[in-house]
């Protein structure tokens, strides 16, 4: 189902904000596809005009620079809530 929902720019931690942030919950807040594009999410399967889907340049991406099953995560990226996420649009990959 998450694949189906896709992903979204709305960052996911906020800890200045001041507001509660809209839930964007599986089969909770939305249950089908255009719900889900109707709560500005986009799709990370689908290809448009000619540029590959998201997953499709994530999992080339993850081919190019294989992770080593077991091995710690290299200094060299940045993990935990403060690090700047991103999860780009497909023709922005």
């Amino acid at each position: 189902m998450g694949l189906l929902r896709g992903a979204s720019q709305d960052e996911v931690y906020d800890g200045v904000r001041t507001e509660p942030q809209r839930a964007t919950r599986l089969g909770i807040d939305a249950d089908t596809v255009s719900e889900w594009r109707s709560l500005d999410f986009y799709s990370v399967i689908e290809t448009n005009e000619n540029v590959p889907s998201l997953m499709a340049n994530m999992l080339k991406l993850a081919k190019q620079y294989p992770h080593v099953a077991h091995e710690k995560v290299s200094d060299s990226i940045r993990l935990g809530t403060k690090r700047q996420n991103q999860c780009p649009l497909p023709e922005k990959f």
